[in-house]
């Protein structure tokens, strides 16, 4: 585990990885970081299943520039900052995380002032968002944003193009897209904010919009991001909490089991 000594984060940072490729962040929880994991000029590499997450006022983030070919899957990331924030990278696959509480979800941007390069072949699908501000690219291309949940958490696409976003589940939060174009908008379920309109549109080109379906519910005040979606356990070591005691459990049962059935020895 790697934590800083104080609640509310500082200048640390959990891991800083630059120029290597086929490199794997497996398993590490890392709380109350300012920069959680940073990774700069890599290549084939993979952050997974790592529990990340700050106590106190929001910090820290996943934070990778000038990489190609990255896998970030089936993290937890609780009260971060930028929780994924991505700039001038290449070829990624965001997937299976859970994000909570974040000021912002997923990013993935060129920026000029770090030597710009515009993202390309960008898939983010199957996670789960909740009240984490918004997945966004802005001047990327090939992006598919597909099969993740959100709550509380908008869709937000700025100067990119060939875009799908298919079979995402949207609670309290909608679709915007401007400056873009090559757009195919389909089979999402979308519950934008009262007076919102579920998808918004400008100065887009070519856009194909199919067999979504919106409602204009929102969130009540008595359903929350709490109870609409259930966060899951917190992980030690990687592991999760609720096998961790299954696992318990079950060997107490046979060690009181194997103590029963051993044969006493008959008194003479």
């Amino acid at each position: 585990m790697i934590t800083t000594l104080e609640p509310f984060g500082d200048i640390t940072t959990g891991i800083s990885i630059s120029g290597f490729q086929n490199y794997v962040i497996l398993n590490n929880t890392i709380g109350n970081a300012y920069k959680s994991i940073v990774l700069c000029h890599l290549t084939h590499s993979l952050i997974e299943d790592n529990y990340i997450f700050t106590n106190g006022s929001t910090e820290g983030e996943i934070q990778i520039e000038h990489s190609d070919y990255i896998a970030i899957r089936k993290n937890m990331l609780i009260n971060q900052w930028d929780s994924i924030e991505i700039y001038n990278s290449r070829h990624l696959l965001i997937e299976r995380n859970h994000i909570k509480d974040g000021v912002t979800g997923i990013r993935v941007e060129r920026e000029d002032e770090y030597g710009g390069i515009d993202p390309i072949n960008v898939t983010i699908r199957y996670n789960v968002l909740v009240n984490s501000g918004f997945i966004s690219t802005t001047k990327a291309r090939s992006v598919k944003i597909v099969n993740n949940l959100l709550n509380s958490t908008d869709i937000v696409l700025m100067n990119s193009e060939n875009l799908l976003i298919y079979n995402n589940t949207i609670y309290n939060g909608t679709i915007g897209i401007t400056d873009s174009k090559d757009i195919i908008i389909t089979d999402n379920y979308i519950e934008p904010p009262s007076g919102y309109p579920p998808v918004q549109l400008e100065n887009c080109q070519n856009v194909t919009q199919t067999n979504n379906i919106a409602e204009e519910i929102g969130i009540s005040e008595e359903e929350t991001s709490e109870n609409r979606f259930q966060s899951p356990l917190p992980h030690i070591f990687g592991i999760r909490m609720d096998f961790l005691t299954c696992v318990f459990v079950i060997t107490v049962i046979i060690i009181v089991f194997l103590f029963k059935r051993k044969p006493r020895r008959k008194l003479r």
